[in-house]
């Protein structure tokens, strides 16, 4: 039936062609673009741009903090106040109330401090950090060397010592510290009674210490240092992760819930914001293991790049680079990024709908091509199943289809050829039946026609020496007679083998041991000369080599095949050697003869009934044993070279 079946899937892919393809290429391109189109805006044109804007106003907001240090340095009444400041204690609370009055309405200043250019706080503004405002324990009076390491202390002293070309510019020398857990703080608090608290990692700060230039401005009268508190920059980002994931008009779900902002310092790898505090520190590299990330943000002032964390989860971030060392910033790196699932979100759904149109049209295809197909394969169904009736000798079969086109027309050729073979079929089994019983009627009349001419004539010997009164009548009608039963057992063997030739029913095989069958049927001509003859059998098969045999047929095969030796052979001098082994689960047996042997022509044809090289033979000897060979499952073949005697072997199965 393999027939219908390929003709549904051609039908199949010739509608899945004309209607899916189309629709799935449509489909595959629509949302490809969309989704390009899609990167392109949240990347190019949202990323990036939150991430530039973010920039923007963390770099306004550095500007303006070095703006006020500048400013407040710079006023014309600090070197005066200064001076006076070593010797006078009213210079000291003006000092103090100066940086008391910058400070007032700045939540993000954490500390000011006036130093004087051998490290020496000469004031510092009221409230601290915990509320305390105890004037008589401050940092007050303390060298600088007494609670900061020289690595700590360095950007202030920069600013106490600027160089010859800081102090030729317009501008006051300024010098800055970047995101840092100030010691300055902690000390103050543990100078000012509050109980030392550990240092936060989200407790960080900014320093900026602006040059207290002398009236002559060519040396300093000290310097003022500036702890911003790191919450204003966090607080930034923290707006821009509120704006990214507000909910919409109606009040629904955040727009995208998985965008958050972050930021690097500047050598790209160590995370200095972002919304999970726990990060603040850490390295993209040793623990994040984001090697691709702090390679993409510095190829660069602004980018986007594609990347994998944690594993499994698709993100997009757009960066861009704040102003550097060179234009008075730090050099840090912002950056936006987002969950591709949440980008790509509409997309998605998009290719969701386009997908159920593509098993909606799919379905409907099949269902199209189903009832069309049926139309078409379900005659030619019943026409390969007739065929395989006809094919199994059914010739009565026929088709019956109500329809009014080409395969109905093929229907109707299709039952007048099976009638016209059934009517050849029955004429040839006549014809041949008629022949078969010609030919064997021929066969058995030319084999009785000469044993009767002999019977014939001793029957009329005998009636004439009867009349005649013959005197050696005794000799003489008992050589007629032995004549006569001579040929009697002549027609008997003739009628024998016509029998056996015709299919006498076999008898059911037995388990035998092949080796003693074979023995017992060659051993009456063996143990000496058959005439001049000599008979020899080996035997090679194990012991208990068994096959499942009718015993009397195998032994007429083997009788058959030595008596055809021995004629071979004739009156002459000669041998026949039988030999048996086994070769995995076939036993091989050959009966070997030296007579004339025979031509290529005679070998032809030796296996066919009727043929035979001798007057007096019928020719089904060698028939009949191909036949018992092929009934048990066997082969029989010959080899002869004329002159030189022929071979005859067998392969018989053997019982597993």
């Amino acid at each position: 039936m393999a027939l219908p079946r390929g003709l549904f899937a051609k039908l199949l892919g010739i509608f899945l062609l004309v209607g899916l393809v189309p629709l799935a290429v449509v489909s595959i391109v629509t949302w490809q673009r969309t989704r390009a189109d899609m990167t392109e805006t949240a990347v190019s044109y949202w990323l990036l741009r939150t991430a530039k804007d973010t920039a923007e106003i963390l770099d306004a907001q550095v500007e303006e903090m070095r703006s006020l240090v500048r400013s407040w340095s710079d006023d014309d009444s600090l070197p005066e106040e200064l001076a006076r400041a070593a010797t006078s204690e009213d210079a000291r609370l003006r000092l103090r109330r100066f940086l008391d009055n910058r400070r007032r309405g700045r939540n993000d200043v954490e500390a000011l401090l006036l130093v004087t250019p051998d490290g020496t706080v000469l004031a510092q503004s009221s409230t601290l950090p915990g509320g305390a405002q105890d004037s008589n324990r401050r940092l007050v009076g303390r060298k600088l060397a007494e609670f900061l390491a020289p690595d700590e202390r360095g950007w202030i002293e920069r600013a106490l010592s600027p160089t010859p070309q800081a102090l030729a510019a317009p501008q006051v020398p300024l010098s800055r510290h970047d995101w840092h857990h100030s010691p300055l703080i902690r000390a103050a608090r543990e100078v000012s009674g509050s109980v030392p608290k550990p240092p936060r990692v989200e407790d960080c700060q900014l320093g900026f210490a602006g040059s207290v230039l002398a009236e002559d401005r060519a040396q300093t009268a000290g310097a003022l240092v500036a702890i911003f508190g790191w919450g204003r920059i966090q607080g930034t980002l923290d707006a821009v992760k509120r704006r990214l994931t507000e909910s919409d008009a109606g009040g629904n779900a955040p727009r995208y819930s998985t965008s958050y902002p972050f930021m690097f310092a500047a050598d790209r790898e160590t995370i200095i914001a972002h919304q999970n505090r726990s990060n603040l520190g850490t390295s993209l590299i040793s623990n994040h293991n984001l090697p691709e990330l702090k390679e993409a943000v510095g190829r660069g002032r602004a980018g986007f790049f594609a990347y994998e964390y944690p594993k499994g989860t698709e993100k997009i971030s757009g960066y861009a680079h704040l102003k550097g060392p060179e234009s008075g910033g730090f050099g840090w790196i912002v950056g936006v990024g987002i969950d591709n699932k949440e980008i790509f979100r509409e997309v998605n759904s998009l290719g969701s709908f386009l997908l159920l149109m593509a098993a909606a049209t799919a379905t409907l295809v099949l269902v199209m091509a189903a009832v069309f197909s049926h139309r078409i394969i379900e005659p030619i169904r019943q026409l390969v199943a007739h065929t395989q009736r006809i094919a199994a000798g059914d010739l009565a079969a026929s088709i019956e289809l109500r329809r009014k086109d080409e395969l109905a027309q093929l229907a109707t050729a299709f039952n007048r050829m099976t009638a016209d073979l059934e009517r050849s079929r029955v004429q040839l089994v006549e014809a041949e039946k008629s022949a078969a019983w010609r030919e064997m009627a021929r066969q058995v009349a030319h084999e009785i026609k000469n044993p009767l001419t002999p019977i014939q004539l001793g029957a009329q010997q005998l009636g004439q020496a009867v009349k005649d009164r013959h005197p050696q009548l005794e000799a003489l009608v008992q050589s007629n007679v032995a004549a006569i039963l001579d040929q009697c057992e002549h027609l008997r063997r003739i009628a024998a083998d016509f029998g056996a030739f015709a299919g006498a029913a076999r008898r059911a095989v037995t388990r035998e041991d092949l080796a003693e069958v074979l023995t017992s049927t060659i051993q009456p001509y063996l143990g000496g000369r058959t005439g001049a003859i000599t008979c020899t059998f080996v035997s090679e098969l194990p012991a208990q080599t068994t096959a499942l045999v009718e015993v009397r047929e195998i032994r007429r095969l083997f009788l058959n095949l030595m008596n055809n030796a021995l004629e071979a052979i004739g009156p002459r001098a000669g041998t026949v050697r039988v030999k048996a082994w086994r070769e995995g689960s076939m036993a091989h047996i050959t009966v070997a003869d030296s007579g004339m042997g025979m031509d290529e022509s005679v070998r032809a044809r030796l296996f066919e009934p009727y043929f035979s090289t001798r007057s007096g033979g019928t020719g089904l000897g060698l028939a009949l044993c191909r036949r018992i060979v092929e009934d048990h499952g066997g082969t029989i073949r010959c080899t002869s070279t004329e002159g030189a005697g022929a071979t005859f072997e067998i392969e018989l199965p053997l019982a597993s």
